[in-house]
């Protein structure tokens, strides 16, 4: 990984090849992230704290909330449904990482690096061998659960409100 930022970030296989590329502009206001494979868009997600954000992928857009809904009222864990139809959860706690709910098993892991301007050790987003073939559905829901987590570090280390939440999630 690049950047500990994941939405401006390469991410890269072991033998250091580019995989996946996620850009956003730096603009004010609501804000598009492109996450590509290659020259391949694989999905875009429009970041609006008032709208709710959307995610576009195959040219479908729904809302986050309605394609990644929280597992329950309280929790920041996030569930991702196939097309397939196979689910996994997004948890947050000392690290984020996933899980398959058919078996429980992990299924990638994200080791944020802090202080990165200042260490060598990068942040990596391992993906298990047996989760190859949901690699891109870990990269997009591992780019909006990061931004969420970070969201929410952020407010509750400065005490306000938190950013990462919808107005869905607000009345709930």
């Amino acid at each position: 990984m690049t950047t500990t930022s994941p939405t401006n970030t390469t991410l890269s296989s072991h033998e250091g090849t580019v995989v996946y590329e996620v850009s956003t502009p730096d603009i004010l206001g609501p804000s598009q992230t492109t996450i590509k494979r290659g020259e391949s868009v694989i999905a875009t997600i429009q970041w609006n704290l008032v709208k709710g954000s959307t995610i576009t992928i195959n040219g479908k857009s729904s809302t986050i909330d309605e394609v990644f809904p929280r597992s329950g009222a309280l929790s920041t864990s996030r569930i991702w449904t196939t097309s397939n139809g196979e689910q996994f959860k997004w948890k947050d706690s000392a690290k984020l990482y996933c899980v398959s709910m058919e078996s429980g098993l992990n299924l990638a892991t994200y080791d944020r690096t802090y202080f990165s301007l200042f260490r060598d050790k990068k942040s990596t987003l391992d993906i298990s061998a047996n989760a190859s073939h949901l690699t891109d559905d870990l990269i997009v829901t591992w780019v909006i659960a990061e931004k969420k987590a970070r969201n929410r570090r952020r407010s509750q280390s400065v005490g306000g409100r938190d950013t990462s939440t919808t107005q869905e999630d607000n009345e709930r």
